[in-house]
């Protein structure tokens, strides 16, 4: 079964989440708990705001933080707040004693915040290109350039090509740190995650990546979405069949998933 990973602040929910995993441990059921990666939640932001991802090349962002009503924003994975993640995911497994994890949204994006600086400077000896100002994706999974800015994103640019190899490594090895500490608390410990793929054609052709495909293969189980009434860049089934197979090779033929919905109607 995989209900949601539970507010581990929130003593009511940590344990009818822990009576859950347990009812279904008696009768040989595996729980696999779901959640975000890349999501902080308010109270985490208002403390460090630093550790938001930082599309824009400015100082100033560090000391705007949203307010209550935007109660998630996107984290860097190379701020603190990466090993924060590991390890508020290592204590509720150990107390939940779940048998896995679901997550979504193990993705990169152009960040500027001084920990992405610091660490792309001493692997690279570059700076970030700050060519255009990235204000978000569209839907079909390109990075928006603010307002009606002449320039483009420009991926045969080198300098966006070296900053974004670098930036799929640096989340490759988040994960490979993640993957080893959980199994330390669970050598069984399952990694059953949404992953980019061919189902959903803006997450495979968009760019930058959303994530090293390769990436896949660290996961136990990738789940792909098929977005059967996706227009953008033709959706149709037949990129979702080719997406399973593709994402089967690319695990090496272990098991895969893939969830087949119709976007306009679940809205």
């Amino acid at each position: 079964i995989h209900p949601g990973l539970p507010d581990m602040k929130d003593p009511v929910k940590v344990e009818a989440c822990r009576k859950l995993v347990a009812a279904a441990h008696k009768h040989g059921v595996k729980v696999i708990l779901g959640g975000s990666v890349i999501y902080m939640k308010f109270d985490i932001l208002k403390e460090h705001p630093d550790w938001r991802v930082h599309w824009v090349d400015d100082p100033k962002l560090v000391e705007s933080a949203p307010g209550e009503e935007h109660p998630q924003i996107r984290a860097c994975i190379n701020s603190p707040y990466g090993d924060y993640f590991i390890d508020e995911m290592v204590k509720a497994a150990k107390e939940l004693n779940s048998d896995g994890a679901s997550f979504d949204g193990y993705h990169i994006e152009l960040c500027y915040c001084k920990y992405c600086k610091e660490n792309y400077r001493k692997a690279t000896g570059c700076e970030i290109p700050t060519d255009v100002v990235v204000t978000g994706r569209t839907d079909c999974g390109d990075l928006k350039v603010a307002g009606n800015a002449s320039k483009k994103l420009d991926l045969q640019n080198p300098e966006f090509v070296r900053y974004f190899r670098w930036r799929e490594q640096a989340l490759l090895d988040h994960f490979t740190r993640f993957r080893a500490a959980m199994r330390k608390v669970n050598p069984d410990f399952a990694f059953i995650s949404w992953s980019i793929n061919a189902g959903r054609w803006g997450h495979l052709s968009g760019v930058p990546r959303y994530m090293p495909f390769s990436m896949n293969a660290l996961f136990d189980c990738p789940m792909q979405e098929w977005w059967m009434d996706e227009t953008n860049r033709g959706g149709s089934v037949t990129p979702a069949a080719f997406g399973a197979r593709l994402i089967r090779a690319s695990v090496r033929e272990r098991p895969s998933v893939c969830n087949p919905y119709d976007f306009t109607h679940w809205e």
